[in-house]
């Protein structure tokens, strides 16, 4: 991990890890399509992500982290309802 931060500064990594992070939230490439990311951003994203962490996304695990997916998603769908109860009082 020490290597890592020292290859990678904070200001480029953080980018990089939201989009590992989307990545494997929304199912990768096919999934950021469907999310509105535009192909040539995807593309753009996982060739910088390859050259920082030298792997692809699907590939790179981060030591620690975890992905409950089934935790995000449900507190995904609470946020919607709440955002469309709150639209809807408007």
């Amino acid at each position: 991990v020490e290597a890592l931060a020292q290859r990678v500064g904070g200001a480029e990594q953080s980018p990089m890890v939201r989009f590992w992070l989307m990545w494997h939230l929304h199912g990768g490439f096919d999934g950021l399509l469907r999310m509105g990311m535009a192909r040539t951003t995807i593309f753009r994203k996982v060739k910088r992500f390859r050259h920082l962490f030298g792997q692809h996304p699907d590939e790179f695990e981060f030591p620690g982290v975890t992905v409950d997916f089934g935790a995000y998603w449900a507190g995904a769908a609470e946020a919607e309802a709440k955002r469309k109860r709150l639209t809807s009082k408007e």
